[in-house]
């Protein structure tokens, strides 16, 4: 699986460094180097690396969720009383 915002380039000093981009739900994160933050060496790996950030994105949005509707709730009670 081929996905869209995982390149390779080429540094200066001849190395070789996996980039990664993404967006999620409209918003655009920055290019990151998976090589130097993770160690990543091939596109494969970096692929599972991005899919795993992408899910840990979404167990954050949940978990927020998940403290922010209680606390919607007890806010409009508070309101109408």
């Amino acid at each position: 699986m081929a996905i869209k915002g995982i390149t390779t380039k080429t540094m200066k000093d001849g190395s070789k460094a996996i980039m990664v981009r993404f967006k999620y739900q409209g918003r655009a994160y920055p290019v990151k180097n998976f090589t130097k933050l993770y160690g990543i060496k091939t596109q494969k790996e970096a692929e599972k690396n991005y899919l795993r950030l992408k899910s840990s994105l979404v167990r954050v949005k949940i978990h927020l969720l998940n403290k922010l509707i209680p606390l919607t709730t007890y806010l409009m009670k508070e309101k109408k009383l």
